[in-house]
This record gives C-alpha cells, structure tokens and sequence, in this order.
C-alpha cells in the first residue's frame, strides 16, 4: 500500500505543473486584455496651434497678431522669410526687456522652430525681434477663457 501511495503521489507531482499550465493557457486565452490605460490629463489637454512668419523684409510678422486663451498650451511653429533671427523674445514690452511664458527663440529661414508654453495671465504682449536691433514686432493677445 505504501509503494501504491508513492506511485499516486508520484503521479500528482508529476501532473500538477502540466495542470497548472492548462489552465493558465486557457486563462489567457478566455481572459479579455485590460482596456487601454486613458491619456493623462495632459496629455488631453487641448493645445492652441498657431504658425508666425518673421518677415525681415517688411519688419512685421504675419499674422501680426494672435490671440490665444490663458491657461491653455500654445505651440507656436515659426520661420523666417529671409536671414535668422537671434534671439527672438515673447515679451511685457516691445523692447523685449521683459520676457514672459518661453525663453527667447531664434528664427531661420527654411527652418521651423516650435515653442511650446502655456500663458498664465491674460493681457497683451510682444513677439519681439528688438534685443537684436530689428523692429520686428507682433503682438499676442492672451484672453481669459469664456
């Protein structure tokens, strides 16, 4: 009888992992994935896409004024129309001496830059080539959401 029982326990040990993996197979096979995880809430956020064209030939950009809502991401794609523009400054002022929302940027024909950032107050400001000596000036107006 005991040599019966080590032949069943025997048996048991034997089978039990071939079990174990049945089932998990069948398991994976009849368990439906997790649902795709949702975007953070970043990742969600809307984002306010605006193109400028820093023209050095006339002095203006085009548009020569945007408006965009606070408080909402700004991706602002650029380029210029004849030679680079170093640096250029998102600013309180049209001198360009007081530089709000992204760090100054430079500009170049054939070449996009992109600058992200988000405006956290309301009110106009400047898109400002004078650090550098142009009068280039474009204005951005930031409003409260409605």
């Amino acid at each position: 009888m005991t040599s019966f029982r080590r032949l069943k326990r025997a048996a048991l040990v034997a089978t039990l992992p071939i079990a174990v993996g049945i089932g998990f197979f069948a398991f994976s096979f009849n368990h439906s994935p997790p649902p795709p995880e949702s975007p953070s809430a970043e990742e969600a956020a809307e984002v306010q896409e605006l193109a400028l064209i820093h023209s050095f030939s006339d002095g203006r950009t085009y548009p020569e004024v945007v408006e965009v809502e606070r408080g909402v991401k700004v991706r602002l794609f650029n380029i210029a129309d004849a030679q680079p523009h170093d640096p250029v400054v998102i600013s309180r002022n049209e001198a360009g001496t007081e530089p709000v929302f992204a760090d100054s940027f430079r500009v170049e024909p054939g070449n996009v830059t992109v600058v992200d950032f988000v405006p956290d107050e309301a009110g106009e400001f400047y898109i400002t080539h004078r650090p550098h000596g142009h009068v280039i000036v474009g204005r951005l107006i930031v409003v409260d959401p409605s």
